[in-house]
């Protein structure tokens, strides 16, 4: 038999109500050139679907983070900044059997009991 073709679509962005979680494997960062200037989209493969996610916050949680790693991201909802916009905040958790061992290197991946929950 030959072999089966599946469908890939572009991935979705994540729109999350305040409280709600994404689970899934962190596959990549991708920039590109937004109206306010460099801007970071990050893919996560959650349940069979492809998803992405924005913003300040969750560019400085996944900044240490390797591809591959399984992650959590949970959107605490916004808050203003300095200039009065609103900026997304989320957690970060990861899967420790999962991390690959030279993330724990990287400064910033502490957490309560250890090097597995990040947040701003």
């Amino acid at each position: 038999m030959g072999k089966k073709w599946r469908r890939v679509a572009s991935p979705l962005k994540w729109e999350p109500a305040v409280g709600e979680a994404m689970e899934g494997v962190y596959l990549y960062t991708e920039v590109y050139k937004g109206p306010f200037g460099e801007c970071k989209s990050h893919v996560v493969q959650s349940g069979g679907e492809f998803r992405y996610v924005t913003g300040v916050v969750i560019d400085s949680l996944l900044r240490p983070v390797r591809p591959g790693t399984v992650v959590r991201i949970v959107y605490e909802g916004t808050s203003k900044t300095v200039a009065g916009n609103d900026m997304k905040k989320y957690e970060l958790y990861i899967k420790d059997d999962t991390t690959p061992e030279a993330a724990d290197d990287d400064p910033g991946v502490e957490g309560e009991g250890g090097r597995d929950h990040l947040s701003l």
